[in-house]
């Protein structure tokens, strides 16, 4: 049969497709909505002759994880059917849209093998389906009685290509293919059971279930797609030519079968069931050619001339499948022979070249190399092994980081940025950095080893394009996480020359064991919004420290989880306990750029900014191409006053990196805080034309066509930055959008929804209470400016020289009628910054709260020529009684600016 032919047959027509989709996308909608089905609770209710619905039941004839198999009647149609009644023992899964939408496409496949789904419904014990009835046996069972003959297990696996290549033309993955879900039927028909259902009823695959039909993918919980059924169908033809499972954890689990009358079926199993996706066949369409090619070759009538074939005894069978279940000499022997029978066959048939040596080619990695290294998945351990394998992600990324520098084409997201955005998925990470490739994966935990399986995932496809694994002795940890580092540069094609490995590589080795709990105490500082995550941070340090006093990574550690634990209370001895470990790092090694970078934002926290910048210059000294230390560096500038130099420092960042998104949004953010919006404008245009599904991006962009007063085009920024992702910034700006056209009503619940996403930020409790105030709100604005003004008092006591706390402050001081505290804290706010226009703005809203109408009209002018927008300035309603002032609206009323804004 000729390739299309086949490919024909596989997506051919069914002649109508069963009027079951729409009742199974019911049901499963109701359950989704539905509280969790009793475990067992069919259990009662399942008995002959019940009646359930128009089905009366006869006898039970199977069960499993999924669901109980009865015979019924169906009463109305008089015939005979499948009554499965399907288990639950969660709430069903089936409430994400991507599982109902293949649940409906697999109730709407129709193929000779696979079986019809009649029906779907519930009853008071629980959901069913309906299917035809069977008559026959499931490979499993089958497998029980003995062995299969070559011919007949080669039919098998073709007829189960064939119904599991339809479900895959139709966009179903059947993700549980294993012999029980094969049957065999008494005419001699295979029929594929549970294509696609089990999975959208919320069953899973577990380990110790039929883990030895899982791909691998599907262990690490990596993306899956049509080459996981082509693992399982390897994994079923291993099962029916060796005798036993293809074993093997973490690696690849056979090279090659050595099947004495076809090689070169061997050989397609081993390619089957290759660890690394990409290395299978493309799909079971490639499966069924090969299968179709061997079946002609083993049903070809054997010439009258030919010589009669040896007899081969039992007993040298029984040894090959021996040799077959795992000997390492035997199948690197099984490997050349079959190797050699493939040449052969190639040299002999052009069929064969093309379906059995049609290599999947991997996929072409982008140009340039956005990559974001996501959390791996925990399979076994404690809760300190899981944060030592958080903190070999972090430190695996910041290794990778280095290298930026020695490869243009590769830029990787910050393991700060990842954290804080809470990304855990390929999808996520396009949405939120514009990442092109994301490595995912698992740890397996052992009693004295690690495993850990890596994968690469485009972003945009969500396809796995390579996979590797690395296993090391629990107590090695820098060997783990240097061989870690090795699979994903290889994975990444970035060889790592002398050079790249000195970068990568050249931290000092700790004392034995203080690596190890130096990753945990990483790893535990990945969840620094908890105070019980930072001490158990503190512990092992200190554990660290304990095996090696002089280690300045750990002291450094400890710097930062104390300065996180300032962060979170604003209790000033955890800065103090900061600055002390910081300092202690510098005096042992004064040359690694961590430390410098960590002692940069104790200094800033502190508001000793002339120190930040000395620290953050080291830093750069020491690591040349740290994103995160010209960041930093630029906003210790900033914070001093010296604005020319933060300025060329995030220029500087956008030459050295001209594709990275993270370096314009920064740029972007320092001309929108000194309010050179119309220059801020291009750098949030370019972030979006870089990473389109920047959801990050969209919400600055909106937030500064909001300042522009450009309120159309923000609502849309806003609402297509919702739609990627809801974010407490997107719905804080959308808020901002409704309070400056004075729909307050409508900006309360925008600002409530940010407060929910962002509690802690004291800029959105204050929205809040204005939009409150201006809705009538009473008693609510009061209530979230004592938030506000509690959240600001604790800022201020660390660093009272910042300008800008001082003049939220006095806002919401004034907004409570206490005037005496909103003077001075506006008057403290003009001494430190007399020049700046939003401080300028808030002066003027302070005024017009005490009824000053010639302060806050001074107050006006002198925003306006510091070049605060007019746009926020004629529409603030602690205003509105100024615009009776014909003086005001001259002012307000302007088509060009006061002043240009200041370079």
């Amino acid at each position: 049969m000729a390739r299309q032919e086949q490919r024909d047959e596989i997506r051919g027509a069914a002649a109508a497709a069963p009027p079951v989709a729409r009742s199974l996308s019911a049901l499963l909608k109701e359950l989704a909505r539905a509280p969790a089905v009793r475990p067992g609770s069919w259990e009662g209710a399942l008995r002959p002759g019940a009646a359930i619905g128009r089905f009366e039941l006869v006898r039970e004839i199977g069960r499993g994880g999924f669901g109980i198999v009865w015979e019924a009647r169906d009463t109305e149609l008089g015939r005979s059917v499948a009554f499965k009644a399907v288990r639950l023992e969660t709430r069903v899964a089936a409430r994400e849209e991507r599982l109902l939408r293949e649940a409906e496409l697999a109730a709407r496949l129709s193929h000779p093998n696979i079986v019809t789904l009649h029906d779907a419904g519930r009853s008071e014990h629980g959901p069913y389906l309906i299917l035809e009835l069977l008559r026959g046996e499931t490979l499993a069972e089958r497998l029980q009685a003995g062995e299969l003959p070559l011919r007949e297990a080669v039919r098998i696996a073709a007829e189960v290509a064939k119904g599991v290549a339809h479900a895959h033309g139709q966009g179903v993955i059947h993700r549980d293919l294993k012999p029980a879900n094969v049957f065999l039927c008494e005419d001699g028909q295979v029929k594929v059971l549970d294509l696609g259902l089990a999975h959208a009823f919320g069953q899973r695959k577990v380990d110790g279930g039929t883990v030895e039909y899982m791909a691998p993918e599907q262990r690490r919980g990596a993306p899956e797609d049509e080459r996981t059924d082509v693992f399982a169908l390897g994994a079923i033809l291993h099962r029916l030519l060796a005798g036993s499972p293809a074993r093997g954890e973490g690696r690849a689990r056979v090279a090659a079968l050595e099947v004495p009358d076809a090689p070169a079926l061997g050989e397609l199993v081993g390619r089957m069931l290759e660890v690394d996706p990409v290395k299978r066949p493309r799909d079971l369409g490639e499966v069924l050619g090969a299968l179709t090619v061997l079946q002609r070759d083993l049903e070809r009538p054997e010439r009258a001339d030919a010589p009669a074939p040896r007899p081969r005894p039992r007993r040298r069978l029984a040894r090959v499948r021996r040799r077959l279940a795992g000997r390492a000499g035997a199948l690197v022997l099984a490997s050349a022979i079959a190797a050699v029978a493939v040449v052969a066959a190639v040299a002999a048939s052009p069929a064969v070249r093309e379906h059995l040596l049609g290599f999947a080619r991997r996929p072409a990695l982008p140009d340039e190399k956005l990559v974001a290294v996501l959390p791996f998945r925990q399979v076994g351990g404690s809760r300190s092994d899981e944060a030592f394998s958080a903190g070999l992600v972090e430190l695996v990324t910041n290794k990778l980081r280095q290298l930026e520098q020695l490869r243009s084409s590769l830029r990787v997201v910050s393991p700060s940025d990842v954290l804080k955005e809470k990304v855990a998925s390929a999808k996520e990470a396009r949405s939120a950095f514009g990442a092109t490739l994301a490595v995912t994966g698992s740890v397996h935990w052992d009693r004295d080893r690690v495993v850990v399986a890596a994968d690469l995932v485009d972003a945009r496809t969500l396809l796995v394009v390579a996979a590797r694994d690395v296993e090391a002795p629990r107590a090695d940890a820098a060997a783990l996480q240097r061989a870690l580092v090795e699979r994903v540069a290889e994975m990444l094609e970035i060889e790592l020359g002398p050079e790249a490995g000195r970068s990568a590589f050249a931290d000092p080795p700790p004392a034995p064991g203080a690596y190890e709990f130096y990753l945990e105490g990483r790893g535990y500082l990945q969840r620094y919004d908890r105070a019980e995550n930072l001490d158990s941070a503190v512990a092992v340090f200190d554990q660290a420290l304990a095996r090696d006093p002089a280690y300045a990574l750990a002291h450094a550690g400890k710097a930062e989880a104390f300065l996180r634990r300032y962060d979170l209370t604003k209790d000033a001895r955890f800065l103090e306990q900061a600055r002390a470990s910081g300092r202690r790092a510098i005096e042992l090694d004064e040359r690694l750029a961590p430390v410098q970078l960590t002692m940069g934002l104790v200094h800033a926290a502190s508001g000793d900014h002339a120190s930040a910048i000395r620290s953050f210059e080291r830093a750069l000294e020491l690591e040349p191409a740290s994103a995160d230390a010209y960041r930093e560096l630029a906003r210790a500038y900033d914070a001093a006053g010296r604005t020319q130099e933060a300025e060329a420092t995030y220029r500087r960042a956008i030459q050295l990196r001209p594709s990275s998104w993270a370096a314009y949004k920064d740029l972007g953010v320092f001309y929108n805080r000194h309010e050179r919006l119309t220059e801020a404008l291009p750098l949030f245009q370019r972030v979006v034309q870089l990473t389109p599904d920047n959801y990050a991006g969209y919400a600055n962009l909106g937030g500064l066509y909001l300042r522009l007063g450009l309120h159309d085009e923000a609502a849309a920024a806003l609402e297509r930055s919702l739609s990627l992702r809801p974010t407490a910034q997107a719905h804080a700006n959308l808020g901002a959008v409704y309070f400056y056209e004075g729909r307050f009503r409508d900006a309360v619940p925008a600002y409530r929804e940010a407060v929910r996403l962002g509690r802690s930020d004291a800029r959105v409790w204050g929205a809040l209470a204005d939009s409150e105030r201006w809705s009538g709100l009473a008693e609510d604005a009061a209530r979230d400016y004592r938030q506000a003004i509690a959240l600001l008092e604790k800022e201020l006591a660390v660093d009272p020289r910042s300008a800008e706390p001082w003049s939220r402050l006095a806002i919401h001081e004034a907004a409570l009628g206490e005037r005496d505290k909103a003077a001075a804290s506006i008057g403290k706010a003009l001494r430190l910054a007399p020049g700046d226009g939003l401080v300028l703005f808030r002066s003027a809203l302070v005024k017009a709260d005490a009824g000053d109408t010639e302060r806050a009209l001074d107050a006006v002018r002198a925003a306006l020529e510091a070049g605060y927008p007019r746009e926020f300035i004629r529409n603030a309603p602690p205003l509105a009684l100024l615009g009776r002032d014909p003086r005001f609206r001259a002012l307000v009323d302007r088509k060009e600016p006061a002043v240009s804004n200041p370079k």
